[in-house]
């Protein structure tokens, strides 16, 4: 199998990045001023269920901005035999972490009531628990 080597660059990767928290907590600010969270956001969860699901990815993402895998991935190996405590991908591990979740659906449950909790989470100004993620993303 032929592999190909990609080149990162971080700037432009962080650049970028933190263009999506702006646009993010941007958003987030704009559709709680107008809307009802407990209206239908997408599929099977609310508004409020939505904006968690992508708060909890901003967090996640920040939080592998720091580490060089993700934090469970010591123990986790692909069905093809990455052993993601070994990966050297550039952004942390995760995308190898990433194939390896997409490739089990019975998570998709376990994604949806996360989403769901973190939603609950985000309390009563969803706007200021969102905005607080992203200066926890800009000084990651």
């Amino acid at each position: 199998m032929n592999q190909a080597t990609y080149v990162v660059d971080r700037a432009l990767v962080t650049a970028v990045f933190l263009d999506m928290v702006d646009s993010f907590c941007d958003v987030v600010a704009r559709a709680t001023g107008a809307a009802s969270l407990d209206g239908p956001g997408l599929g099977e969860w609310s508004l409020r269920d939505l904006v968690g699901h992508a708060g909890r990815a901003l967090g996640t993402t920040t939080e592998y901005l720091t580490d060089t895998a993700p934090p469970d991935a010591h123990h986790a190996v692909t069905p093809d035999g990455v052993d993601l405590g070994r990966d050297e991908d550039p952004v942390g591990g995760c995308g190898a972490y990433f194939l390896f979740t997409t490739a089990r659906p019975e998570l998709a449950k376990d994604v949806a009531e996360r989403g769901r909790e973190a939603g609950r989470a985000l309390g009563g100004d969803p706007s200021s628990a969102v905005a607080g993620m992203g200066r926890a993303a800009r000084q990651a």
